[in-house]
């Protein structure tokens, strides 16, 4: 059977649908207002929130999907759904020490349901969250965790300028504001080489030797590129939630002329119209055109997963 993959979801946020608009908002006020609205759903309403989302992916055909839970809760759903693919228990933290906590937690609990559903189709794998709100460490120890286990590893990277200018130019606070959100994530940047962007500074911890699904990757430079193809990466192209947070075109093209293996996603409802992955596909053919054929395009949703 061919593959119908949607290579980027957040099935937890399916309920918050309602919170979508065709107006284009910031990456980082819409993640403030996610993270808002998330802590005051319950946990049943979360459960419900992602079954919701598994029955509408399988309504317009998918067969494999990549989830990011933030919450690891759609991890059992997934694994029971019938579906095919990755899901990603996501990691974040400021902090060394309580991220570096977390990741133990997390590569506990994927290989409990390792072991627990050895027979689902749905593996189960890894997400730091970003550069840019992952401590060094806990990047660097993601990495080696995932390469001596044989997790699958995918990250948020290069979404929007912010993060770009941000890593290359060292300029923190002066960016972003100075509220406690600000500060956590200044602490993190301040350890950023200067002048390093995204990709090289996620390659200088080892975390492209982990070959990780990079995902957005709208803000790179033609070295960058290469790098990301030399690493054997592939990337993950979400071109209606990254118009509708206006973060910019992806150069699609220059991912294709240089060998780098592109999916498509949808990312989640509270970005994106529909988990509909034809839908998306239409969407890149008007963004791209001219520029990327249309069966290329076409091509991207039945690549299958690694």
């Amino acid at each position: 059977m061919v593959p119908v993959t949607n290579a980027h979801t957040h099935l937890e946020l399916t309920c918050l649908a309602q919170s979508f608009s065709s107006n284009h908002v910031g990456l980082l006020p819409w993640l403030g207002d996610i993270a808002r609205r998330m802590k005051q759903l319950t946990g049943d309403e979360i459960h419900t929130s992602v079954q919701q989302g598994i029955d509408a992916l399988k309504a317009c055909g998918t067969t494999h999907v990549c989830d990011v839970t933030a919450l690891w809760s759609s991890v059992q759903p997934l694994q029971d759904s019938g579906l095919g693919g990755i899901v990603f228990l996501e990691v974040l933290g400021f902090n060394k020490t309580q991220g570096l906590e977390k990741l133990e937690r997390a590569v506990t609990r994927i290989d409990q349901a390792r072991q627990q559903n050895i027979t689902s189709p749905m593996k189960v794998g890894l997400t730091v969250h970003s550069p840019y709100t992952c401590h060094p460490a806990l990047l660097e120890e993601a990495a080696a965790r995932c390469r001596a286990e044989g997790i699958p590893l995918s990250i948020h990277a290069a979404e929007t300028r912010l993060e770009d200018t941000l890593i290359r130019r060292a300029r923190i606070i002066s960016f972003i504001g100075n509220n406690l959100v600000s500060r956590k994530i200044a602490g993190v940047l301040s350890r950023f080489p200067l002048k390093q962007g995204s990709v090289f500074y996620l390659d200088s911890l080892g975390v492209l030797d982990v070959r990780p699904f990079l995902v957005h990757c709208i803000h790179l430079t033609d070295k960058e590129i290469d790098r990301v193809a030399g690493a054997g990466c592939a990337v993950v192209h979400c071109p209606r939630s990254n118009d509708r947070l206006g973060c910019g075109r992806m150069p699609l093209e220059r991912f294709i002329s240089a060998g780098v293996d592109v999916y498509l996603g949808t990312d989640s409802l509270a970005s994106s119209p529909s988990l509909d992955i034809h839908e998306e596909a239409e969407f890149a053919k008007n963004l791209h055109h001219g520029l990327v054929p249309d069966d290329v395009i076409d091509s991207m949703i039945h690549h299958p997963l690694p």
